[in-house]
Parts: structure tokens; sequence; C-alpha cells
């Protein structure tokens, strides 16, 4: 187990990694989930990210989310804009 552990910690550095360019960036997200006051959906790239909203109208939307955080499995952003 200990060598599932060392491959464990050497994937999430990489994807942290691999996640931190996206900081700053404007991407297009396809919402499809609201809970626990977070909206969630996958960008272009199929990356987890989250905002902070309770508005379940936005289900099944495209939005325009400025990417505020990297983490290891999300990217953490605020809404710019929500398509119609």
């Amino acid at each position: 187990s200990r060598r599932w552990h060392e491959l464990q910690a050497v994937m999430e550095e990489i994807t942290l990694r691999k996640n931190q360019p996206f900081v700053d960036r404007i991407v297009p997200v396809l919402i499809d989930r609201v809970e626990g006051g977070f909206a969630s959906g996958t960008n272009n790239e199929l990356k987890l990210t989250r905002i902070s909203s309770k508005d379940e109208s936005l289900i099944g939307k495209m939005v325009e989310v400025r990417i505020k955080e990297a983490k290891t499995w999300t990217l953490e952003g605020e809404l710019i804009v929500a398509s119609a």
C-alpha cells in the first residue's frame, strides 16, 4: 500500500501542476449540478469546475467562469456570464 500512496502523491502533484495554468483564465463551463452552495460542471477540457451558486436554473447551461484557484481535483472560479 506504500507504493499506492507514493503513486497517488505523484499523480496529485502532476494534476495540480496541470490545473495551475487555468488560473485567471475565463473558460466555458457546462453546469450539470447545484448542491451544497456550489454549481459545478466541466469545462471544454473536461476539468471539474465549481462556482459559488445556489441557482438551479444554471443546470444545463453553458456559463463563462473566471478561474480563481486551481486545486488538485477541481478548478474554483466566479461566474462571469450565463447563456440564455
